[in-house]
């Protein structure tokens, strides 16, 4: 199943399912999103990315040079706890 279709079968139950209170923050925080967004400022496909430190999942400091010296990368985002 694609991406866009996952993500689309997610929102929908959201929507269907979440509290009220909660539907309304997020539904308004996205459309604020939404709005606010500038593809034109977004890192393009094949644009260098600017340097960075981040925490891993086990809480250990990476940096993108660290990690770009052991070969290609591929950074993901995701929501821990």
């Amino acid at each position: 199943m694609a991406l866009a279709t996952q993500l689309s079968k997610v929102l929908d139950n959201f929507q269907l399912s979440a509290p009220a209170q909660v539907k309304h923050d997020i539904n308004k925080s996205r459309l604020e999103e939404t709005a606010n967004f500038r593809q034109d400022a977004a890192i393009q496909e094949g644009a260098v990315l600017p340097a960075f430190e981040l925490v891993d999942a086990n809480g250990w400091k990476t940096s993108s040079a660290d990690l770009i010296s052991k070969g290609p990368i591929l950074v993901a985002f995701y929501g821990g706890g």
